[in-house]
């Protein structure tokens, strides 16, 4: 089937064949909704040479989103949606009576993801595009101190009502993302729930969350977002179900890559994680935090971020993805990383670097036992490094007989900086060349002795 070009033409055939058939989640609208459409080339090439993190960028979106929505942009008044208070105000939830127990659990799971990706255990949290409010019940309950911001007024009323009932605080604020309010010492998370890609400018709005004069948020988790590659940095959404809230309601439904938006958050000065979805293609969680400099001797400066490590005794296991993430000094040109894999088999790890405007990717072959490996720096001043790390995990008692039945992949030892950049011979994607195996007693010796120990109740 043949692609259509979005025009206003289209998308008014769009909406009224849509509200015909019922909407877009009967069968007919779902048939209608699977149409393949694209954007017209003309309207692409306006992009072409425009710096994706500029204010020049978000205004080019802002204009096609004028004539695919046929109106101008006023968040007060664009980004609204109209629902029946009564129905949600005295409903279980604040969706109202209808929603599925499942969905439910993965709205909860992926907002549990982010808080505990973060290791925040209580403290003052903004939730901000809040809506309907779940998630700010969420973690009332749970015992935080949760201030809402919306553009919606009937929101805002509809979260204070139900939260007045079961007497909890904070604040509900009235506002659009350029309203983010102050708190006296700051907020420890600032988060949306799938309302970031509402912003035209979406770097300015990051740095706005941690801006010291205003909201200065400690941790900020971007979750239920989408990241996407419809556009090589970030866009207009081009899905039947996006194109059609533009045209009938008004919404900016915007998308980016997960590298646009990795870089916004480490552009904003913070330390970078990436959770990927597990239950939907909208439950991933990005995060960022405030980091301190880099102690080699103390683990705790290696990472704020508690989500894909397991602490031990003497080093930082993953468990398949995880990330480094700490300040360093000016004059350091490397960072050396002590890494062990005690698997039977080599490994490939990917490696992924993030400092100020750089974004960097390479893989690492590891050996069995401990490599040194360097991870060279960007130039530049007042420098947060983000390491990402994705690699194999493995099982101890699959593979050696152990009592350690836990997925895990590699482990770091040890973190410090360099002054000088090195020159590696080998090509980046390879360390020495590989040794005989070793005797499966040998290896079974070597975990126990130098990693992974266990208490013998395990």
């Amino acid at each position: 089937m043949e692609p259509t070009s979005i025009s206003p033409d289209f998308l008014d055939d769009l909406v009224a064949r849509t509200d015909e058939a019922g909407g877009g989640y009967t069968p007919e609208g779902q048939a209608l909704w699977a149409s393949p459409v694209v954007v017209d080339p003309e309207d692409l090439a306006r992009f072409e040479g425009v710096d994706p993190f500029s204010e020049a960028y978000g205004d080019l979106q802002l204009e096609l989103w004028s004539r695919w929505a046929g109106r101008t942009y006023e968040p007060t008044s664009s980004e609204l949606y109209p629902f029946i208070f009564a129905d949600h105000l005295e409903g279980r939830t604040a969706f109202g009576t209808n929603i599925e127990p499942l969905t439910l659990v993965h709205h909860h799971l992926s907002v549990a993801r982010a808080v505990s990706a973060l290791g925040l255990n209580g403290g003052d949290v903004l939730d901000v595009g809040a809506g309907w409010g779940l998630q700010a019940e969420l973690l009332s309950e749970l015992g935080f101190e949760v201030d809402v911001l919306d553009v919606n007024p009937e929101f805002v009323r509809l979260i204070s009502e139900r939260m007045e009932r079961r007497g909890f605080g904070g604040r509900r604020i009235v506002g659009t993302f350029d309203d983010l309010p102050v708190r006296a010492g700051g907020y420890d998370l600032a988060y949306t729930y799938q309302a970031l890609h509402h912003t035209p400018q979406p770097l300015a709005t990051i740095r706005r969350f941690v801006d010291p004069l205003g909201t200065a948020a400690r941790r900020v988790a971007f979750v239920g977002e989408p990241v996407l590659d419809m556009w090589p940095a970030w866009g207009l959404r081009t899905d039947a179900e996006s194109l059609y809230c533009i045209r009938k309601f008004g919404w900016f439904e915007s998308g980016w890559s997960a590298d646009f938006l990795l870089s916004c958050i480490a552009r904003a000065g913070l330390g970078v994680l990436l959770l990927r979805p597990i239950t939907s293609k909208r439950d991933g969680v990005v995060a960022g935090a405030r980091v301190g400099p880099l102690d080699p001797l103390d683990r705790t400066s290696w990472s704020p971020f508690a989500a894909g490590w397991l602490p031990g005794p003497e080093g930082l296991t993953s468990t398949g993805e995880s990330a480094l993430a700490f300040s360093v000094d000016d004059d350091a040109g490397v960072v050396v990383l002590d890494v062990g894999w005690h698997n039977t088999h080599p490994t490939t790890v990917g490696v992924t670097l993030l400092c100020g405007d750089a974004l960097e990717r390479s893989t690492v072959t590891l050996q069995t036992g401990i490599t040194e490996n360097v991870v060279d720096l960007p130039p530049g001043t007042g420098r947060v490094v983000s390491i990402l790390i994705g690699g194999e995990t493995w099982c101890p008692r699959a593979a050696l007989g152990v009592a350690d039945q836990r997925r895990i992949s590699i482990e770091i030892v040890g973190v410090r900086t360099e002054r000088a950049r090195r020159l590696d011979p080998e090509p980046p994607t390879t360390v020495a060349a590989a040794p005989p195996p070793a005797p499966a007693g040998l290896l079974t010796s070597i975990y126990q002795r130098m990693r992974h120990r266990l208490p013998s109740s395990a």
